[in-house]
C-alpha cells in the first residue's frame, strides 16, 4: 500500500526495537495485514445489509401487486383526483 505504521513512530520508539520487529513494522505488509481482516468483515456486513434490503423490497413488490398505475391495459390506474391533476398538468404543457 506503500503507507507504513512507522511514519506516526518516533525515532527512538524505533530504534530501541530489535531489526527484525523494525523490519516488520516499517514492511509493506504490515499495514495492509492491520487493516484486512475489518475491513473484509465492513464490506461482509454491507453486503449483507444490501442483500437483505433487496430481499424486503422483493417481498414488498410482491405483496402490493400487479396493479400499479403505469402497468397497461386493465391497471387500477390512478384514483380520480390524480387523474384530473394529471390531465390538467398535460393540458397546461400542450398550451405553452
Amino acid at each position: 500500500m506503500g503507507i507504513t505504521l512507522s511514519i506516526g513512530l518516533p525515532d527512538s520508539t524505533l530504534t530501541t526495537l530489535p531489526p527484525t520487529r523494525q523490519a516488520a513494522i516499517s514492511g509493506p505488509a504490515f499495514f495492509a495485514g492491520l487493516v484486512s481482516r475489518p475491513f473484509f468483515y465492513g464490506l461482509t456486513i454491507m453486503f449483507t445489509f444490501a442483500l437483505a434490503m433487496c430481499l424486503i423490497a422483493a417481498a414488498a413488490s410482491w405483496l402490493r401487486g400487479a396493479g400499479g398505475y403505469w402497468c397497461g391495459p386493465g391497471s387500477r390506474g390512478p384514483d380520480k383526483e390524480s387523474k384530473e391533476v394529471m390531465d390538467a398538468s398535460l393540458q397546461a404543457v400542450r398550451l405553452t
